[in-house]
């Protein structure tokens, strides 16, 4: 009996560590699962955002080739006299297009067309990145 109690501590001992391998192990492995849970999560996000993106670009290309278009047919007639006047029964974008192929700044492009700043400002860069 005195040689079955050193053997049963032994014994207990490499259970006991056994059990806390076990234990460590299952914990990593809870912790990996939920990183990867999270990096999914994170690249669905970004899937998402770069989706939005895609059909803002889309939607943009498409009003920029309109603009393109009323400003090619005016472009002929000048929507502007001399003076930087507007020509009656041109639309304010067809002039803010005309402006910003004269080099006006967007400020002055949207004060003189009565369109939003933004609104010059996208025409004038969409204008800028065309011609170069």
């Amino acid at each position: 009996m005195d040689q079955l109690i050193p053997w049963l501590s032994l014994t207990l001992a490499v259970l006991a560590l056994l059990g806390m391998g076990a234990m460590f192990w299952y914990m990593r492995r809870q912790q990996a699962s939920q990183a990867r849970e999270i990096e999914q999560t994170y690249f669905d996000l970004q899937q998402s955002q770069l989706s939005a993106l895609q059909r803002d670009v889309k939607a943009l290309l498409a009003r920029l080739e309109k603009l393109e278009q009323v400003a090619t047919t005016n472009h002929a007639s000048s929507a502007l006299t001399p003076t930087g006047a507007a020509v009656p029964g041109t639309t304010p974008y067809n002039q803010a297009i005309e402006l910003a192929r004269q080099g006006m700044p967007a400020a002055e492009v949207a004060s003189r067309c009565g369109i939003s700043r933004s609104e010059a400002e996208l025409i004038v860069a969409l204008y800028r990145r065309a011609r170069s």
